[in-house]
């Protein structure tokens, strides 16, 4: 803390040490400063796994409110942004089962398609598009949890094998290894739909 405020850039564990501290004795200043920090990378996460932008938001927030209001229980060893991580993967995969059983029974009922329609400006190039990406999605969608949460670690959340294993309590050769058996599946499931 430097006069009262803090700036917004990436961090030391030192410094991370420091606004957890302050943010513990109830500092607001630190609680938004860690805000600031983490919330970006946290939406980018959440965003993947939850199709909603509301419910990303709502998800995003429940993980800083949990976080801080548990942060006595965070272990100064785990760097925060892991453990906000691991936090976020739990809440978004109950969101995502509440929000699937709703859209479910909406679809069903034929709600719905004229929003998703409405979003196409040019009906014959963006098919294609949305053809490719809905295939991508649902070959990543039909992978098992754990394989997703890698490929989403690893290629949208751009994470190091050891940030991985961090942000999931796992050794680094068990990241390599579930990387490999998602690829290997991932593959399997696009040429399926090829």
């Amino acid at each position: 803390m430097v006069d009262g405020t803090y700036e917004c850039s990436s961090i030391t564990r030192d410094e991370e040490s420091r606004l957890l501290d302050d943010a513990a004795s109830g500092c607001r200043k630190a609680y938004l400063k860690l805000f600031q920090l983490y919330e970006p990378r946290l939406t980018r996460y959440v965003a993947r796994l939850i199709p909603d932008l509301c419910q990303t938001e709502d998800v995003v927030q429940d993980v800083f409110i949990a976080g801080m209001t548990k942060i006595s229980d965070h272990h100064r060893g785990v760097p925060l942004e892991n453990w906000l991580v691991r936090i976020a993967r739990n809440r978004s995969y109950t969101a995502l089962r509440d929000f699937v059983k709703r859209k479910a029974t909406s679809f069903s009922s034929g709600e719905g398609f004229e929003e998703c329609a409405s979003h196409i400006d040019n009906p014959e190039s963006d098919y294609i598009w949305l053809e490719r990406m809905a295939e991508a999605r649902d070959a990543i969608a039909s992978l098992p949890e754990m394989s997703r949460t890698v490929i989403t670690l690893r290629y949208y959340e751009e994470m190091s094998y050891k940030q991985i294993a961090e942000t999931l309590g796992i050794r680094i050769g068990t990241v390599r290894s579930r990387l490999s058996k998602a690829h290997e599946r991932l593959q399997q499931a696009l040429e399926e739909v090829a």
